[in-house]
């Protein structure tokens, strides 16, 4: 009987496969792993970031009295409002990313806090308004890295079912 011929060599050697199969599957667990940690961490990060903006704007809020009315002498409701930021994906990828606005060139947009409070802006409220735009990033940050969690876990789905029917990898 020639080599050819013979069945066992014409099967598929689904020990190899499904051993491969396995140390994919072991290798996408520790990347899950890892990125849930790192999405628990910059959960964590972004509510301890939240909450001291909160409590600034409460304490800027208090000093300043009941008796400040800048946001409603300020909001006009003819004129719209312009984004000063945009979030875009990112083509062959499912990352997203966070695009500013210059606002200092473009003469249409203002820095929301200019808008509201006018040109003489506390140093306190000027802090404020940096945290939250950096719990702006950190949302962004933390939206990366779910999807490429979520690509994770749906490629150890597609591995399990090749493995239960048998396929090659």
């Amino acid at each position: 009987m020639s080599r050819a011929n013979d069945p066992k060599l014409n099967e598929p050697n689904t020990e190899t496969n499904t051993d491969a199969i396995d140390c994919l599957l072991d290798d996408l667990c520790l990347q899950m792993l890892h990125l849930t940690e790192e999405h628990s961490a910059q959960q964590l990060a972004l509510e301890r970031h939240m909450n001291r903006s909160r409590l600034l704007l409460a304490r800027i809020r208090l000093q300043a009295g009941t008796t400040s009315g800048a946001t409603s002498a300020r909001l006009s409701s003819s004129e719209p409002y312009r984004a000063h930021c945009r979030l875009l994906e990112q083509s062959g990828s499912s990352n997203c990313k966070l695009i500013r606005y210059d606002l200092e060139t473009s003469g249409c947009r203002l820095a929301p806090v200019n808008r509201i409070f006018g040109a003489l802006v506390s140093r306190s409220l000027r802090m404020a308004c940096d945290k939250w735009e950096r719990c702006l990033e950190q949302v962004v940050e933390s939206v990366n890295v779910q999807r490429e969690l979520q690509g994770v876990l749906r490629a150890m789905e597609l591995l399990k079912w090749a493995r239960q029917r048998g396929h090659t990898v």
